[in-house]
């Protein structure tokens, strides 16, 4: 309410005689095209939009009356407070980088799953279809050439056994570790036969009382078998020679390791294998007196429903 006060274009749309001030508000109020009401002497003038070129009039007394809307909190017309405003801000940006990074995130994974089937499927045609000379693919030891061979043993000079295929010989690696090289000499179709079979042999078995195969070398004219070196050479060695006589309980754990060995043969390994030259000169002894099974030459492979296999003697 503004007391004595005017407007120059007053144009009242309808005019109500009323007892007080407070009534005239009331009839503005609930006249939906009321905007102002003059009060003055009993006489209530109401008026539409628009109000221009108001004035003060002190000469008579008069009170205008101007209707304005009434905000409800919440009701989302209120105006936000600039701290509100600067704290959705906040809460905006902290969005948006949200979903940024997760977008980011999710490229990278995507891009990392490609990568890696890729370089799965990259491997996988790689894998070759055929080993060369017929060899099975899943061979574990790796191969070396015959001339590296020959190098590593001085020319094949120093002869350490003889095998049931050929002779074998001492040879030392460049990291100096010390290895045995049995050179085979049968190269007819059964020398071949027999020695892919033990190259297969020897590559999927691994126990401690077995020699462990490290390498091969697949030469046309020359077929080489690379084992892990034994210092105290065969049984027959301890067994024949009268410096190195073996106490009880040294003997008993060479049958225990002897068979521990052929259990691992002929009932634990992947396929069931019977080595049908068990005898003092293919049981080799390490440096802390371990039997270990070696020369798997004349090895047969059972099948499932095979009980027992015979050789020539």
């Amino acid at each position: 309410m503004v007391a004595n006060f005017e407007w120059a274009e007053y144009n009242p749309y309808s005019i109500v005689a009323l007892q007080s001030e407070n009534d005239c508000g009331t009839e503005c109020l609930q006249d939906c095209n009321c905007e102002a009401a003059f009060y003055q002497a009993g006489s209530c003038s109401k008026q539409r939009l628009p109000l221009r070129y108001g004035r003060m009039k002190l000469e008579s007394y008069n009170a205008v009356l101007v209707k304005v809307g009434q905000v409800t909190p919440g009701n989302g017309s209120d105006t936000w407070r600039p701290e509100e405003r600067r704290k959705e801000r906040v809460c905006v940006d902290i969005l948006a980088v949200s979903l940024s990074l997760i977008a980011i995130a999710l490229v990278i994974i995507i891009a990392c799953g490609i990568l890696l089937y890729r370089n799965r499927v990259w491997l996988y045609k790689t894998i070759p279809t055929d080993c060369a000379n017929g060899m099975i693919e899943d061979v574990a030891p790796r191969s070396f050439t015959y001339d590296e061979l020959k190098k590593v043993t001085g020319d094949f000079r120093e002869v350490i056994g003889k095998g049931a295929f050929g002779t074998v010989y001492r040879g030392t690696m460049s990291t100096g570790q010390a290895i045995a090289v049995e050179r085979l000499e049968r190269v007819s179709t059964d020398g071949e036969r027999e020695f892919r079979t033990e190259m297969l042999i020897i590559g999927r078995t691994h126990h401690r009382n077995l020699v462990s195969l490290l390498s091969y070398s697949l030469d046309t004219s020359n077929r080489l078998l690379v084992y892990e070196y034994m210092s105290n050479r065969s049984l027959a060695d301890l067994l024949f020679a009268p410096e190195k006589l073996l106490c009880w309980e040294e003997k008993m754990g060479i049958v225990r390791n002897i068979a521990r060995g052929l259990l691992y043969l002929h009932e634990e390994c992947e396929t069931q294998i019977i080595h049908c030259d068990i005898k003092p000169g293919n049981i080799l002894i390490d440096e802390n007196r371990r039997a270990k099974i070696s020369d798997f030459g004349l090895s047969k492979l059972l099948k499932p429903d095979q009980t027992n296999t015979f050789t020539g003697i």
